[in-house]
C-alpha cells in the first residue's frame, strides 16, 4: 500500500483526459493505495471543471478563488481584490464581489 497525495494538477489528470491520465486514473483507483487531497485543490479542481471549459482560469487563480470563497461562506470576506480579468470573470460568477484596481477602487457591494 502507497500513501499518496495527489497536487492540483496532477489530480485535475482524473477527471480531464490528458497526458499522464491513465496513470493517475491507475493510483488512485487502486485499492492498495490510499489517496489524500487537500481542501483546497478539491475547491481548485471544482472551480476548473465549472468555469475552464468557457473561461481560461489556470490552476494557481483557482486555489486562490477557492480560498475567497471559503472565506466567503465564513463570513470573512467582503471584498476579492483582483487585477486578473479572466479570474475576475469567474469570482463575480461565484457570486462573489470583486474590485479589480485597474477599473476601480470603490469599495461598494
Amino acid at each position: 500500500m502507497a500513501n499518496l497525495l495527489l497536487e492540483s494538477s496532477a489530480f485535475t489528470k482524473y477527471f480531464q483526459p490528458e497526458a499522464g491520465s491513465d496513470q493517475v486514473i491507475s493510483l488512485v483507483d487502486d485499492p492498495s493505495n490510499q489517496t489524500f487531497v487537500s481542501w483546497l485543490t478539491w475547491g481548485a479542481i471544482s472551480l476548473l471543471l465549472r468555469h475552464g471549459q468557457n473561461l481560461p482560469l489556470r490552476t494557481l487563480d483557482a486555489l486562490q478563488l477557492a480560498v475567497a470563497l471559503d472565506l466567503k461562506a465564513q463570513g470573512l470576506l467582503d471584498f476579492f481584490v483582483c487585477a486578473d480579468e479572466t479570474l475576475c470573470q469567474v469570482a463575480e460568477k461565484e457570486g462573489i464581489t470583486v474590485v479589480n484596481p485597474a477599473k476601480n477602487l470603490s469599495l461598494q457591494e
